[in-house]
């Protein structure tokens, strides 16, 4: 049994003065007619979405509706948009369903995502400290830095990624030492949507699952290995053991990173070439779309590297593909999908 992606749906990702009913409408309806299916055909859906991001309780009520859950089965993770389509690929294997819709949103214009992001820390020992995404993503930086890493290849990609010169960059602000703006990827809106299926005879599907492995590590940074980043090291290894395949048979890759130095760290992790910024994957590259800095919201930045490695078997520009998604302070938890074409 094969899992196949059947239908890819998303809005425009930057500011979106539209509902969040709205947006992931526009991004299911996409993908529904990309796949030939109808809202009936689909026997489950799977969500991804942060209550904290969206300011609502159980923020996935919000969308019952345009996803089409009314009366029917639907699981909400609250991770990235990667973690929730490896949810909905293990319940298509699982025999138990044929198509299953994967949708990730997030608005993350209306919300301060470093305040919320530390609700993801320890409320008594780490919040306290000011803990969130962004000083954990220092934090390992710094531990980088003081390791050998080179600055100015933290600058290099950063500079790649968003199009100007590493000197623009260099003199950006200072966020949180020693990061500085332009290491981070632009937050903003928007929502993805995918239809999933093991039914060939419903949609056409020229891009398989062969692959996938997910990772989460321990809550405390002080427990992890920020630099050797084991989960996404063992998510990977998990992936290729499923697909048969080794990192030499990956065409292109696509990495969910939202700074600089995080590329550089799960390139490495996951068992690709160690220097920074375009690399040749057995002509291929690493993040062609651009990856989390062409602008991705939280939440939905993982899907959407499905998307574009997807696409990317489409258009006949390669025909094995890396999938990368990640979640949490520091890159906590990592998901990673191989996909294949002509299967």
């Amino acid at each position: 049994m094969t899992v196949h992606v059947a239908g890819i749906g998303r809005t425009r990702y930057g500011r979106d003065e539209r509902s969040i009913p709205e947006m992931v409408y526009e991004a299911v309806t996409a993908a529904l007619a990309d796949a030939g299916v109808t809202r009936d055909e689909i026997d489950s859906i799977v969500t991804a979405s942060i209550d904290l991001f969206d300011g609502k309780v159980a923020s996935s009520v919000l969308i019952t509706e345009v996803v089409g859950a009314v009366m029917k089965e639907e699981a909400r993770v609250a991770d990235d948009g990667a973690a929730a389509f490896v949810h909905a690929s293990a319940m298509l294997l699982s025999g138990r369903k044929e198509t299953v819709l994967v949708v990730a949103h997030a608005k993350n214009s209306e919300a301060d995502a470093d305040a919320l992001t530390a609700w993801s820390t320890d409320p008594i020992h780490m919040q306290s400290l000011g803990l969130n995404d962004l000083t954990a993503a220092a934090l390992q930086a710094d531990a980088w830095l003081a390791q050998g890493g080179d600055p100015d290849a933290m600058d290099a990609v950063a500079a790649r990624r968003l199009g100007v010169a590493p000197a623009e960059v260099a003199s950006s602000p200072v966020i949180a030492e020693p990061l500085r703006e332009k290491h981070r990827a632009p937050l903003v809106d928007g929502a993805c949507a995918l239809v999933l299926t093991c039914d060939v005879r419903r949609a056409t599907c020229d891009v398989g699952v062969s692959g996938m492995g997910l990772c989460v590590e321990p809550h405390y940074l002080g427990d992890r290995d920020l630099i050797g980043c084991p989960a996404a090291q063992k998510a990977a290894e998990q992936a290729y053991r499923m697909a048969g395949w080794r990192p030499e048979d990956v065409q292109l890759v696509e990495i969910s990173a939202q700074f600089a130095h995080q590329e550089i760290l799960w390139t490495r992790a996951l068992r690709f070439a160690e220097d920074d910024g375009r690399r040749s994957v057995d002509g291929g590259a690493i993040n062609p779309s651009g990856g989390w800095f062409a602008g991705n919201p939280y939440v939905v930045a993982g899907l959407e590297r499905i998307a574009c490695a997807a696409e990317a078997i489409r258009t006949g520009t390669a025909r094995r593909v890396l999938a990368h998604g990640c979640w949490g302070p520091a890159g906590q938890g990592h998901a990673v999908v191989l996909l294949e074409g002509g299967r």
